[in-house]
């Protein structure tokens, strides 16, 4: 049965809790799976864990100013090339675009050699918005956000399955990841989160979700 890594950064918590259902639902069905919070990476308080051969590996971000998280997308080419190895990235996103983040992050694995398996995109509360009364995606990731997380575990481990018997493996490429209208791209090539962090008013963290990722004292 092949095993699942699962290497994510999640600031503010969602894209832990999407990684955990997937998971979950991933070790429902027999499966192994490894749960690895970059953040003790990023302090150099631990080593990038490789995926070994014939894993799956997923890798998680959320989505600030139409990207994934430059931490996640730094870490990727820092894994060893692919040998024989899948992968499923995934991403939250705030209720306003989830821009170019799956893609990018898809064509990355695929220039290590990883053959995508599948991808998803779930609605997260927008982490900027906390103290607000009605932020953006409020309540989200929900229960049927999560059900999308589980029926992408499903689905991957049935097109793993198939690929170890011989079959059509159902795998994707990363231009079916390329969803965004060119208007929306043209927005995405111009954002970013350096020039965000020039714009914007001093940040404020919840002390009651924050994850200690280091991830704004490395960018502010």
């Amino acid at each position: 049965m092949t095993q699942h890594p699962f290497l994510f950064l999640s600031p503010s918590g969602s894209t832990r809790v999407a990684a955990w259902a997937a998971a979950e639902e991933l070790g429902r069905l027999g499966a192994q799976c490894r749960i690895t919070d970059i953040s003790p990476v990023l302090r150099r308080e631990a080593p990038l864990p490789n995926p070994l051969p014939g894993e799956c590996l997923w890798v998680g971000s959320p989505v600030y100013c139409d990207h994934a998280l430059p931490q996640v997308m730094d870490c990727i080419p820092e894994l060893s090339p692919s040998d024989g190895r899948s992968a499923v990235p995934f991403v939250t996103w705030g209720g306003i675009c989830s821009g170019t983040a799956l893609l990018e992050m898809g064509a990355t694995l695929e220039r290590q050699g990883y053959a995508i398996m599948g991808a998803a995109k779930i609605m997260a509360e927008h982490a900027s918005l906390w103290r607000y009364p009605n932020p953006l995606g409020r309540g989200r990731p929900n229960q049927s956000d999560l059900e999308q997380m589980r029926l992408l575990a499903r689905a991957v481990r049935q097109r793993l399955v198939d690929r170890e018997a011989g079959k059509l493996a159902g795998r994707i490429t990363s231009t079916t990841l390329d969803y965004q209208t060119e208007r929306n791209k043209n927005k995405a090539a111009a954002a970013s989160l350096e020039a965000a962090k020039r714009r914007a008013s001093p940040l404020l963290a919840d002390g009651a979700r924050c994850s200690g990722c280091g991830l704004w004292t490395s960018v502010r």
